[in-house]
């Protein structure tokens, strides 16, 4: 290091920096989430024997856990070929909270080691067109080794031995029953309820109501009750007070319209009554009883979290919850005061039995859908999320260290499919949603519907603006009315049909040429793909060479945009000459090619998002497609990619949706100034310790913060030079990378 540090040249880098420390986990050359929190949640569990220790799942299928009491969650991760399918049944052992158990598509799985590490525990279980037929689990309170397994195919199935086999429990039940719901009476473990439905191969057949068999003999036997539901009524949920297993509560999802909400029964299902007094919304997904005063109960619901104090009339118990939709609702066992609620937009907290409810979802990610980055900020963000129940659209100002909720105007509730920005002016910004289409002209701040002449029942599923005249959008709608191709030229203001076709139901996706804004690409699956020279007026084939591919992305060179790539259900195919035709440049028959991207500044360099049943990753090719090579996937929870975007301003920053949700950046730092941090921290120690820092990114800066010292070493893309930074909050310009890297020894 020079013997004296230049002057102060870069006024308020020490409070950028200050700034810098909360998302100083944007890891260089790893993958780092960047969330948004708050993912929906299909289950929620908590451990009995130890309360602090909760698992959820999301609506993507990913499992989560935290052992602090929802202070924090992190990816309980299934490993190997389990770790791209979903999750659907969620169950801890009730003695130990690191065994756990959980259901995917491909089968049953046990943990116990709290999601380290997972064994298959299938044997003797059915399947069901290839995949597992398991849809429930219940375990036995006072012997946890004992288990029941309810199935979409064949009724219920019980294990003695933890899972390792497993043996029919259908005496009484229909044949080829499907279990929609299983409960175990926690002072009567033998004592056992099940609500079914019956199937055809796992197809449910229409019928008046779900079914309630009962056991008394541990699954030996079932016999049907009669609770006299109204025709096409389904029993979601069941309660077992836990000092007596004669008083059962069922939730009910109605047929249709009505309110039925909760029946209650005394004699162990022999009659029934209404306990729905207070009760307004119309479909019950959890009912849970507190354990230290059973007359005590929560019922999540489409309409919030309502609690009744008398086993019977409920009052809303919603306070501070964002979502009207409860999914599950689990109670602290060792302090019934404290609950947790599974919501659309993730979990929450209450420790006053229900008055209040907290966020608690601090790692749980929303699934995202769309994500877009700010052409003339590249620290400004925005996310799209899978909320059916519309929370829509999400903006980041920090590179994505926090995230603010940007959909103040859209018709609530919406469901946003997609969003671009204009490109020419980034505070414009366009959403397609199940409500048409959407315009904010102040960064997402309000929006406006910006939907004249687009079908009032029509949904937009695609829509893109074009990059050389950003006045010119096109909007895919889909309706009763049909497919429709819609253009505005003015902004969105009006918009006009300029194509229907009803031959090709399915496209995948619009691309626009980035030169000319009348030249267009359709990708129809597998019709392969389709171009118009004519704004959308008409269509034709550009197919040749493409042989049968189901094609599911296309990426056209900035610079040449007559150069594609096509990903596909086998590989990646390139076109030289606007897809006239086409030939392969990776091929593999396992994998699908969800998205590819092009490296604005150079574009022989792209990348491949890929997706198999078993696994994925992503593929960096450095010569226009002519080889393609693994792409670092440190950090990433799942490798099954379904998104990537380039950051333009800084094409060595790459941001990724999985399918676990969330969002994920990478930045690629190049070897010599990982080698000049490494230097400085050997030759100078006494000035940046610990040694071997995590370096970050925040454009424009490369950098390392030394925590014991209080210093930073930090490079900038702008002016390639290098800056330090020391305790007494003072910024100094070192010079050039030009002086610093061969001094260093660094190539």
């Amino acid at each position: 290091m020079k013997k004296h540090l230049l002057s102060a040249i870069l006024v308020g880098f020490y409070a950028l920096f200050q700034s810098l420390l909360p998302v100083a986990w944007a890891g260089a050359n790893q993958w780092t989430s960047i969330g948004p929190d708050g993912g929906g949640v299909a289950a929620l569990v908590i451990s009995p024997s130890n309360p602090t220790t909760l698992y959820a799942n999301t609506g993507n299928g990913s499992l989560y856990i935290s052992t602090n009491g929802g202070g924090s969650w992190s990816i309980a991760g299934l490993t190997g070929p389990q770790s791209a399918t979903s999750v659907n049944i969620l169950s801890v052992d009730p003695s130990n909270p690191s065994t756990v158990y959980v259901g995917t598509y491909i089968g049953l799985f046990k943990s116990t080691n709290g999601g380290g590490s997972w064994t298959q525990a299938n044997t003797g279980l059915p399947t069901n067109n290839g995949g597992s037929a398991a849809t429930l689990l219940a375990i036995d309170p006072s012997k946890p080794s004992t288990l029941y397994v309810g199935t979409n195919i064949s009724g219920v199935y019980k294990s003695n031995d933890g899972g390792v086999s497993w043996t029919p429990a259908n005496t009484g039940l229909p044949m080829n029953a499907s279990v929609t719901t299983l409960a175990i009476a926690p002072s009567n473990p033998t004592t056992l309820y099940v609500v079914t439905v019956s199937t055809n191969n796992g197809i449910v057949y229409p019928q008046p109501s779900s079914m309630v068999y009962k056991s008394t003999d541990g699954g030996g036997s079932w016999n049907p009750l009669n609770i006299n539901l109204p025709t096409a009524t389904s029993v979601t949920t069941l309660a077992i007070d836990p000092s007596s297993p004669n008083t059962i509560y069922a939730g009910i999802l109605p047929n249709g319209t009505g309110t039925i909400g909760v029946i209650k029964s005394t004699d162990g299902g022999v009659s029934w009554s209404l306990a729905s007094t207070g009760l307004t919304a119309n479909a019950v997904s959890a009912l849970v009883i507190d354990p230290s005063n059973p007359t005590t109960l929560y019922a999540g619901t489409n309409s919030g979290v309502f609690k009744s104090t008398n086993g019977g009339s409920w009052n809303l118990a919603s306070t501070g919850l964002p979502s009207t939709q409860a999914t599950s609702v689990t109670i602290d066992p060792s302090n019934p005061s404290t609950l947790y609620v599974g919501t659309n937009s993730g979990v929450f907290k209450s420790t006053d039995g229900g008055v209040s409810w907290n966020p608690a979802s601090k790692g749980i990610v929303a699934s995202a859908a769309n994500f877009a980055i700010d052409p003339s900020n590249p620290n400004t963000l925005y996310l799209v999320t899978y909320n059916v129940n519309g929370d829509g659209v999400y903006k980041s100002t920090d590179g994505g260290g926090s995230w603010n909720l940007a959909s103040f105007g859209l018709s609530m509730p919406t469901v946003v499919r997609t969003l671009v920005i204009n490109p020419s002016n980034s505070a414009t910004l366009y959403a397609g949603t199940n409500n048409g289409v959407y315009k904010s002209i102040d960064g997402g701040g309000s929006w406006n519907s910006a939907s004249i002449g687009l079908p009032t029942d029509g949904s937009v599923q695609i829509l893109v603006i074009a990059p050389s005249n950003p006045a010119t959008l096109y909007a895919l709608t889909s309706g009763t009315a049909g497919i429709g191709l819609f253009k505005s030229t003015d902004g969105g203001n009006s918009w006009s049909q300029t194509y229907t076709n009803s031959a090709y139901p399915y496209v995948a996706a619009l691309v626009i040429d980035p030169s000319d804004p009348a030249t267009l690409y359709a990708l129809t699956g597998f019709s392969g793909v389709y171009k118009s020279t004519d704004g959308g007026a008409s269509w034709f084939p550009a197919n040749t060479g493409l042989s049968s591919a189901y094609v599911y992305t296309l990426a056209l060179a900035p610079s040449n945009p007559a150069t594609l790539y096509a990903g596909t259900d086998s590989g990646v195919y390139k076109s030289s000459n606007g897809g006239g035709n086409w030939s392969p440049v990776y091929t593999n028959p396992q994998t699908y090619v969800a998205d590819l991207v092009i490296d604005p500044s150079n574009p022989s360099t792209l990348y491949a998002g890929a997706n198999t049943l078993t696994d994925g990753g992503i593929y960096k090719s450095t010569d226009g497609g002519a080889s393609w090579h693994p792409f670092n996937t440190t950090g990433l929870p799942a490798t099954n990619v379904m998104t990537l975007v380039i950051d333009p301003s800084n094409p060595a920053t790459l941001y990724a949706l999985t399918s676990v949700g969330g969002a994920f950046k990478f930045t690629s730092v190049d070897l010599p100034t990982e080698c000049l941090f490494a230097w400085a921290e050997k030759n100078y120690s006494g000035l940046f310790a610990p040694a071997s820092s995590t370096t970050a990114v925040w454009f424009p800066y490369t950098y390392r913060h030394y925590t014991a010292t209080k210093a930073y070493l930090g490079v900038s893309s702008i002016d390639s030079h290098v800056y330090y930074e020391g305790a007494d909050g003072k910024t100094q310009d070192e010079g050039p990378t030009s002086y610093w890297f061969p001094l260093a020894g660094c190539k």
